[in-house]
């Protein structure tokens, strides 16, 4: 650091030290099979070297640049999510429209999430996406759904938190998931429905169990549900959907 007036927030020593955790998670959740990490240039490259030396497995490094939508700062396009479905057991399918301006046409990607967030069974009609398909990594509209539909599920969440935001909820579903030692995963699954709250639990691929509860109102239903999601966060469960963006 060469200007005296800038205050060290993070050391260097935290931030490598950080960096040797994820790629210890990496290389733990990723065991098998081809890993490719790809950076956005150009503030990536250093973070990317460091993260690829922390993990204690071989892996594929490729990067990519992108830009907005035209030659100016600001963006010449528009980015919607016009679907969201939640396919059990495998993800999320979302569906979104880029309007690009400069090529005076939309685009339509699609893609899958899976339960790791990782992005498979996608589509869209640019050539870039038609010439290679995900090998060279997502195209940018893909990116940009998938920036939009980030920034779509955190103001959900960030309303989600407060009161006047719960209690707009009259359904929804939740899953929440821990590794154990043993590296198995159990799977917990809430949902709300009016009066009623259901529950699933158990490992991932083996057969739930299961419970429903019903109740007088709906708000004592949302109360019951939000403190079991609450309680499963205690002990350690993460939500899904938080991983997913």
């Amino acid at each position: 650091m060469t200007d005296p007036k800038l205050r060290v927030l993070i050391s260097s020593e935290q931030i490598q030290n950080r960096i040797r955790e994820l790629g210890e998670k990496i290389s733990h959740d990723y065991p098998g099979n081809n890993l490719h990490m790809i950076g956005i240039l150009k503030g990536a490259v250093f973070f990317m070297t460091d993260l690829a030396r922390a993990m204690k497995r071989d892996v594929f490094i490729d990067f990519m640049g992108i830009s907005t939508y035209g030659k100016g700062k600001t963006s010449s396009g528009e980015v919607k999510v016009t679907k969201v479905h939640e396919v059990v057991g495998e993800g999320t399918r979302i569906h979104g429209e880029v309007v690009d301006r400069e090529a005076v046409r939309s685009f339509f990607p699609a893609f899958t999430l899976d339960l790791e967030g990782r992005v498979k069974e996608a589509s869209c009609g640019c050539p870039h996406f038609r010439r290679s398909g995900l090998r060279e990594g997502p195209c940018e509209h893909m990116l940009a759904l998938r920036l939009a539909y980030a920034r779509q599920r955190a103001a959900e969440e960030a309303l989600r938190q407060t009161p006047e935001g719960r209690k707009l909820i009259r359904a929804e579903t939740r899953s929440y998931v821990r590794r154990e030692a043993s590296g198995q995963e159990q799977v917990y699954r809430v949902s709300l429905d009016g009066q009623v709250v259901a529950v699933e639990w158990g490992p991932r691929l083996g057969e739930p169990r299961r419970q429903k509860l019903w109740f007088d109102t709906d708000a004592e239903a949302r109360a019951a549900y939000f403190a079991r999601l609450e309680s499963l966060s205690s002990e350690g469960y993460i939500d899904a959907a938080s991983q997913l963006v």
